[in-house]
């Protein structure tokens, strides 16, 4: 079995050719080893810029659409099937559904992603600061709430 370290750097390789053909030759080579979805996104973008000798469009619309429902939070997966969908194969109806569940995905992580921030904030004692972040990212959710009103006493309390 390959590591990850190896598959990497056989990766870079391949890609510093700037040759999409040599891509998909290096992951026709790889055929029987499980992807991080990073790479496996890759592997799709390299289909799609071949010349498809190793690979047709339709693996990389199924690979995307594998990626999605394995990982339903990999974003990049949506951004490069509405791509496909939209500019390869004149989807553009599915293409824009595409685009609105991982808008969707992207507005959960950005979600979590503004909770924890101010989170780290008040560990810090920067209550203004997180209450900033709470302010810019309004949301109704109960725990964004209760850390709004902790931050709020907290500043009433200095």
């Amino acid at each position: 079995m390959i590591s990850l370290t190896e598959l990497i750097n056989r990766y870079m390789t391949a890609r510093q050719t700037n040759n999409p053909n040599e891509l998909t030759c290096f992951f026709k080579s790889i055929e029987d080893v499980p992807l991080p979805t990073a790479l496996a996104i890759n592997k799709a973008r390299a289909i799609q810029l071949s010349d498809g000798n190793e690979y047709s469009l339709g693996d990389a619309e199924r690979l995307l659409r594998t990626i999605i429902e394995i990982d339903p939070a990999a974003v990049p997966a949506y951004i490069e099937l509405g791509c496909l969908l939209d500019a390869v194969l004149d989807q553009s109806k599915e293409a824009i559904d595409v685009f609105d569940r991982g808008i969707e995905q992207a507005q959960k992580q950005l979600h979590e992603l503004n909770f924890e921030k101010a989170k780290a904030q008040m560990g810090r004692k920067e209550y203004s600061d997180a209450l900033q972040t709470l302010e810019q990212y309004r949301s109704d959710e109960g725990r964004f709430q209760q850390l709004r009103e902790e931050v709020e006493e907290r500043l009433r309390s200095e």
